[in-house]
């Protein structure tokens, strides 16, 4: 498959894979939080991967476009209300404090 159709094929496989991983964490992470993902939510990791991907497309292109990123991403999405303190907490298995 690859070598008929290069690094479309490449793409197109890599792809399929992380959807089909997707898919399969949202449903456990729904399973073992008791919650399942909102569309709203959905929204704003759309609004701050938006946001990421202009930076990383405004940065230079180095090793650190990774580091930004992260940066940019994660603080957004908390800000916007994507996740809250204590999910990650439960999500690390750590207890409230």
């Amino acid at each position: 498959l690859i070598p008929r159709y290069s690094y479309f094929a490449t793409a197109g496989t890599t792809v399929a894979t992380e959807l089909f991983v997707t898919i399969l964490m949202m449903r456990l992470i729904a399973r073992e939080l008791a919650s399942s993902p909102s569309m709203m939510r959905l929204a704003k990791a759309l609004i701050a991967g938006v946001l990421m991907a202009i930076v990383i497309y405004l940065a230079p292109h180095t090793l650190m476009a990774g580091t930004i990123a992260s940066l940019v991403y994660f603080p957004t999405l908390y800000i916007l209300g994507g996740f809250t303190a204590e999910e990650v907490r439960r999500v690390l298995g750590l207890r409230g404090s």
